[in-house]
């Protein structure tokens, strides 16, 4: 059973190693392993936010009968809809046997494999194991971006050193973090570069820093208001220097119109149509759901009605015809119903966010699920599987404080 289990991990460490030939970016390697794991579990635990999350995949369930798109991508979102009750019930129910955290020593050989390839492929050989993911190295190198690692492109590395970030952060102390982070970080600024990832980053220590000031949190307050001062600074001195790379002109082009971006780059606009599309459904949709294969349709009519000009590229109009997502896509596909979803995530979170570390971890989780991350991304389920066991491991620990108190 350990053996199948650290296969499990892997998989979730590892959401783009193509194994099977599927021709998708995002793999299900976890969710078709999963149903092994469960029929060997001798005892099963339930509970509510996973619960949710089942409920959740009901409603995708409903609306799949009603869908314009291919019998592919049905098929492929009902599995995003699968995958993130399935691999959370799995991952959590490890986790609670074992009664005890991941071994350290197995997640920083994750990291470093990660990080050796991801230097590989900047310094001596740019095709290095690219073969083994879906993209053959899609826009690796390319006008200033990055390298793809163990991933399909630049942007997907870069989110996968925030969703390990996420969870170590979750999963472990101070101590292993201040090795870990740094690695991260490293990984996400210098060999992916990639502009979705840092913006996701800055934009989630933004919102902590003013969770913090309204907690009149002064310390961190002082810490997040020195982060961006001193990064307002270094990007204007190193401004020149990164004017060519993708992050740069794609900060100039922020700087100079912050809807044009969309205009400017077609991923960044692909991005944050995405992100933006459940808004628009509340407000010419009334919040109801809108089926899959309909994002293309809801466009072009918002569009011709002389909405989002400048949000919504021809490119988005003319080629975009299916939304990519998490949480946005949910939201944008199933109304008002879809908000199980993030409801799920913040009841699994509720109460480790009193911790900054793991209040950190939630902010860049959910800006993470507004953008091009399909809920077929098995750390999605195991990120939110960590979060329920530490908070069980949480609630047992107060339990024996009590009792300890209670003794004396």
């Amino acid at each position: 059973m350990k053996y199948w289990v650290y296969i499990f991990y892997a998989f979730c460490f590892f959401p783009y190693v193509d194994l099977i030939g599927l021709g998708t970016d995002t793999q299900p390697n976890a969710l078709l392993l999963a149903p092994i794991l469960i029929l060997a579990m001798k005892s099963k635990k339930l509970n509510g936010p996973i619960l949710l999350l089942w409920l959740m995949f009901l409603f995708g369930l409903a609306i799949s009968f009603s869908s314009s798109l291919s019998s592919f991508d049905t098929l492929k979102n009902l599995f995003n809809y699968l995958s993130p009750g399935v691999i959370a019930f799995v991952g959590y129910n490890i986790l609670d046997k074992q009664e005890r955290k991941i071994d350290f020593r197995f997640f920083v050989s994750v990291v470093l494999l990660y990080l050796c390839v991801g230097l590989v492929q900047m310094y001596y050989l740019p095709d290095f194991l690219i073969g083994i993911v879906n993209g053959e190295g899609r826009g690796q190198l390319q006008s200033g971006r990055g390298v793809i690692s163990l991933c399909p492109e630049p942007a997907f590395y870069g989110s996968m050193c925030l969703f390990l970030m996420i969870f170590s952060l979750l999963h472990y102390g101070p101590a292993k973090n201040k090795l870990i982070v740094p690695l991260l970080l490293f990984q996400l600024l210098v060999l992916s570069r990639s502009a979705t990832a840092i913006a996701i980053l800055a934009f989630s220590l933004i919102l902590f820093g003013i969770w913090q000031i309204l907690r009149f949190n002064i310390k961190y307050s002082v810490i997040c208001l020195s982060v961006l001062g001193v990064s307002a600074l270094l990007f204007n001195n190193y401004r020149n220097n990164i004017a060519d790379t993708r992050v740069g002109t794609l900060t100039e082009a922020f700087i100079d119109d912050p809807l044009l971006i969309t205009q400017f780059d077609a991923s960044v606009g692909v991005r944050l149509t995405g992100a933006y599309a459940p808004f628009m459904n509340i407000s010419h949709n009334r919040f109801l759901p809108q089926g899959m294969g309909q994002y293309q349709t809801f466009l072009r009519r918002v569009y011709k009605e002389g909405n989002y000009r400048k949000l919504l590229s021809r490119y988005i109009i003319d080629e975009k015809d299916k939304l990519g997502g998490s949480v946005n896509m949910v939201l944008f596909q199933l109304g008002f119903l879809g908000l199980v979803f993030p409801f799920a995530i913040w009841w699994a979170f509720k109460d480790l966010i009193k911790e900054n570390k793991s209040l950190l971890a939630f902010l860049i989780f959910m800006v993470l699920l507004f953008t091009q991350i399909q809920m077929m991304h098995a750390m999605i389920g195991f990120v939110i599987a960590v979060a329920l066991f530490q908070t069980k491991q949480k609630w047992l620990q107060r339990k024996v404080n009590t009792r300890a108190q209670a003794s004396y």
